[in-house]
Order: structure tokens, then sequence, then C-alpha cells
């Protein structure tokens, strides 16, 4: 794509979500299923379609025009030209922060809210979503990045203290013997710039993303400490199951995902774990059944045989007209695959330690097969 059309692609999904009834920071919908508690998933058509159209892009230059484009400080000098965009960029932050968030892009959003310490309520819609983020999808950031979000918070709650300081000595006459309170002179452009009545809400949106926060890392603690769970494969499955979603695979295969969490913390027995490692076989399977399907459509490539099993998507994926896997690299997938294989059928000593480490292997090899997929599809 053209610059232009990048430019006008933004211009019109941002300007439909302006005219959109829906609200703009609650990205998370209760799905309810009958006789079950209501579930809260991820869904917002803008935020989806900016991600599509950043997929659709094929050169990395593409891609990094329009993530400059789309950023609301940077890209107006990109959109000097197009000031219906460049409004519409501005005014609809909080689509741009969970669209990079998506992507995984999570310096450029986090640079969305520390690029300038000032309270206004289009910074607390920011809050807003990063609010959300951490308690309905705990994973995305990893201990470091949040760190950088607590010390975030410092830094903003700080301002506040100096920001009502500052307010209060703007409101009464100095006669020289009043006590005045302190605030740094430095930053009296960011206070004029801040909304005062925007304070109390973001005091309150802050004091929430620092208890989530606290409240990760207390959890991602105690299950190191208890039960040796590495939190990076539940980062990696939520990444994993994003991927999915983009390629519009069969929904099946993010329900097994969670089925087989259940099931591996809910195993109490031998047959437990057998229908655990089940699970674990059937979407490493589906999963390969559905890349080849996707080389196949979009790569118009006829494979010898119908792709209906594990074994015809890999003789497919190192046919020398496709080229997807090494040898070395079906190796891998292969002796994996007989390895779950072996232990869905043995009884084994440490049931819930090998449906664990078979469970942690699916996700990153999943995570390997469809990283390489979206590579692999973009190449000329």
């Amino acid at each position: 794509m053209i610059d232009q059309e990048i430019l006008k692609s933004i211009e019109v999904i941002l300007y439909n979500a302006e005219h959109s009834n829906k609200t703009g920071w609650k990205f998370y919908v209760a799905k309810i299923r009958p006789g079950s508690d209501a579930e809260y998933i991820y869904y917002n058509e803008t935020v989806e379609l900016l991600r599509a159209l950043y997929q659709k892009l094929v050169s990395n230059k593409e891609k990094e025009f329009l993530l400059k484009s789309i950023y609301p400080k940077t890209g107006l000098l990109l959109l000097v030209r197009q000031p219906k965009a460049a409004r519409l960029v501005l005014s609809h932050q909080d689509f741009v922060f969970m669209f990079f968030i998506k992507i995984k892009d999570l310096d450029r959003a986090l640079k969305m809210i520390t690029d300038r310490i000032i309270i206004t309520s289009t910074k607390g819609q920011l809050f807003h979503v990063l609010n959300e983020i951490l308690y309905f999808e705990p994973n995305t950031f990893d201990n470091m990045k949040l760190d950088e979000i607590l010390s975030m918070v410092d830094t903003f709650k700080n301002f506040i203290t100096n920001l009502k300081n500052y307010i209060k000595f703007a409101s009464i006459p100095f006669n020289g013997k009043q006590f005045v309170p302190s605030y740094d002179v430095g930053k009296l452009s960011e206070y004029k710039a801040s909304e005062f009545f925007a304070i109390k809400d973001c005091e309150n949106l802050l004091l929430g993303i620092e208890r989530k926060a606290y409240h990760i890392e207390h959890q991602r603690l105690s299950l190191s400490l208890r039960e040796g769970i590495n939190y990076e494969i539940n980062q990696d499955q939520d990444q994993l199951q994003n991927i999915i979603v983009g390629f519009g695979f069969d929904k099946k295969l993010n329900e097994t995902i969670k089925k087989i969490n259940e099931k591996l913390y809910d195993a109490k027995d031998l047959f437990d774990f057998k229908n655990c490692i089940d699970l674990i076989r059937a979407l490493l399977n589906e999963l390969c059944i559905s890349i080849a399907l996707e080389i196949q459509n979009k790569r118009h490539i006829q494979p010898t045989l119908i792709v209906d099993s594990m074994g015809r998507a890999r003789s497919y994926f190192i046919d020398k007209r496709i080229k997807f896997l090494s040898e070395q690299e079906d190796k891998f997938v292969g002796e994996y695959n007989a390895f779950i294989s072996d232990a869905g059928v043995h009884a084994l000593q440490s049931e819930r330690e090998y449906a664990r480490i078979s469970r942690n292997l699916v996700i990153e090899i999943g995570l390997f097969l469809v990283e390489k997929l979206k590579k692999y599809l973009n190449q000329p």
C-alpha cells in the first residue's frame, strides 16, 4: 500500500469509531454461556481493524510508516496534509493505545502516557485502558514492564500532589506571611495544561493500576516459589491465542487451550492426566492442519494428499514447493508429538509434572509455528 492509502485507512477507521455509539475505553465485554458464569473477553472492532491493517502491510517500511502516522505526537508531522486524520488520531488515543498493546509494541504504548506528564481527561482514558488490561489480561506485561508502570504511577502521583499545591497557591492572595505550598516551578506549563477536574478520576485510576501491578507481581512470585510455574509461559500463551484469532483459525483452538489449563490444575489421577495429554496432542495436530490450510489458501499450492492429519500437514510443510519447515524443524515438531503420544498411553510416576511440561512445550512450539507463519506469508 502507498502512504496515502495507509493514511486514508486510518482516517476511515477512526472516523467511524468517533461516530459509533459504542463506548471508547471499555474494550472487554461479558460473554455469557448457558449454565456458566460471565466470561470477560476482549473485543473492539476499531482496534481489530487497525491491527488487521497493520498485519496486511507487507514491508517493514510500510508498517513503520503506519506506526509513526498513528502515533499521536510525531504523527502530526506526517499528517500535515491530512488535518482530519490528525485530529482523529489525537481524539482517539485510547484506541491507538490499545492497538499498540495488541501488536505487542509495549514501549510505544507506555510512551504515549509518559511523553508528557500532565493530567487531562484524555490521559485518564489511557489510564482506564491500562487498568482494564492489567485486570483482564495480567500477563500482557512482564515484571520489568510492571516496574516501569509502577515508576510511572509514582511520577504521576507526585505530579498530582504538586499540581494540587499549585492550585492552592494560585487561589489565595500572598501577603508574605502565609504558608506557601511547595511545587515544582519548572512544571508551570504542565500545571496550566492540566485539567483540574480530571485530578480525582486520575488519582483513583492510578491507585487501581498500582494495586493491580503489585497483585500481579505477588501472584507470579507466589506461583514461582510454591509451584515452580513460569508466568512467561502464560504471556506466550496470550500471544499465541491473539495470533490464532488474527489468522481467523477455528475458535476451538483457543477453547482447547483454555480447557487444557483447566484440566491441568484439576487433574487428580492418571485418567485426568491422560485426558489432558490427549487435548495437548489434539491442539498441536489441529494447529498444524490450520497452518497448512492457511499456506494452501495464500500460496495456492495444492498438497499431494488432502491435509486432514498431523502427518499430512508435516509432509506439506517440508514439500519442496512450500519449504515452510526445514528438516531439522520438522524433526523437532515430530519428536515432541511422539513424546506426548507416548506420555498419553504410558503410566508415569509424575503425572502432573509431565502434563505441565507438555502444556508448556505445546504453547512454545505453537507460538514458534504461528510466528513463523506470519514471516513466511510476508515473504514475496
